[in-house]
């Protein structure tokens, strides 16, 4: 597999994998209580740009801790499809729950960042992204693993593995940022067909760990 290919599974992963419902929901959510504090113009998105900071951050951090991983324990790329299979069937069974939510309490906004004011909220917002990154993402992180293992199987170089991985998460975080800068209303509309995405998702999810699995067979 050469560079260009892999570019090309980086775009059609990641794009997969930006599509998160609850970090979704969660930068909505913030925007609107940025709104309801009084926050105008670049105050009011500065709430939801520092939650997607953390979300930034903490999904580089993982992805350059599994791929060091992986790149040196070679049989645990066995195991990668495996574990993508699950966390696809656990987005099927999320989008097919009767009482369907894109964040449950507590998830969204949680109490504790509620009772921070100042630039102790605006932080407080960059630890709750790093936070969403490495637990409710990592539910929903399929395409991620799978890019991941073909990253360290196919690119020796650190360098290349590093920049790859940077440009991945630029590719996770640009619906959060489209959510922060469009109007909380229109976004509303948009979230109303929640359930019919989130089962689109998990379809095209089918045909990339099929992709993927064909990749790493082929080693």
């Amino acid at each position: 597999m050469d560079l260009g290919e892999i570019l090309v599974l980086m775009v059609l992963y990641a794009g997969v994998d930006s599509i998160n419902i609850c970090a979704l929901s969660t930068t909505v959510l913030l925007s609107l209580y940025a709104a309801s504090l009084g926050f105008h113009g670049l105050g009011r998105v500065g709430l939801p740009f520092s939650f997607i900071a953390g979300v930034y951050v903490g999904y580089v951090l993982v992805g350059l801790a599994v791929s060091w991983v992986l790149g040196y324990v070679r049989f645990l790329l066995l195991l990668v499809v495996l574990l993508a299979v699950f966390l696809l069937v656990l987005d099927l069974r999320e989008a097919l729950r009767e009482e369907f939510k894109a964040c449950r309490v507590g998830e969204c906004v949680p109490s504790w960042l509620q009772r921070v004011k100042g630039l102790q909220l605006l932080f407080g917002a960059f630890v709750y992204g790093v936070l969403v990154s490495w637990s409710f993402m990592m539910c929903s992180a399929a395409p991620y693993i799978l890019f991941l293992s073909i990253l360290s199987a196919y690119v020796g170089a650190s360098v290349i593995r590093v920049v790859m991985v940077l440009a991945y998460c630029v590719i996770i975080i640009v619906p959060l940022v489209l959510a922060a800068l469009i109007p909380g209303i229109i976004v509303g509309r948009l979230m109303v067909s929640l359930r019919t995405l989130l089962l689109a998702r998990a379809m095209v999810m089918v045909l990339i760990i099929a992709l993927g699995a064909y990749y790493l067979a082929t080693l």
